[in-house]
């Protein structure tokens, strides 16, 4: 599977922070022990444990941008696609991202795209860089 965080949040307001885990590790084909673990450890990296019976709809805008990458790397996929993914999130949480994102693809055979409007977020995670200007790469 392809792991993709869009720029926009797209998650269902009335359900839990568990229960989008469970259900997108349902969807991404873990069995339940691979996926209980995955979420726990997930849950442990990005300080979840408060948070995971809340519905979404009651989440800050930058929790709900932090469930939206896990669930983009939940299940740890070969290909990410990252649409400006830690816009409204603190710099804390920012730094943290990018620590996950680098960790995850470093050293590995595993790619990311990344697109951003943060030079700052690109440089930290990225080792080759594009830059589009009104359409077309420079």
């Amino acid at each position: 599977f392809l792991g993709y965080c869009p720029q926009e949040n797209v998650l269902w307001p009335s359900l839990t922070v568990r229960e989008h885990l469970e259900i997108f590790a349902a969807i991404k084909g873990l069995r339940k022990g691979d996926a209980t673990i995955a979420i726990s450890r997930l849950v442990d990296t990005f300080k979840l444990h408060g948070q995971l019976d809340v519905q979404v709809q009651k989440l800050t805008a930058g929790a709900a941008r932090k469930l939206c990458f896990v669930l983009s790397i939940l299940g740890n996929s070969p290909v990410l696609l990252l649409d400006e993914p830690s816009t409204g999130m603190d710099p804390a949480g920012q730094q943290q991202m990018w620590q996950v994102i680098q960790a995850s693809i470093k050293n590995t055979e595993k790619g990311a795209l990344l697109a951003t409007h943060y030079l700052a977020e690109a440089e930290a995670i990225c080792d080759r860089i594009a830059i589009m200007v009104s359409g077309r790469l420079r």
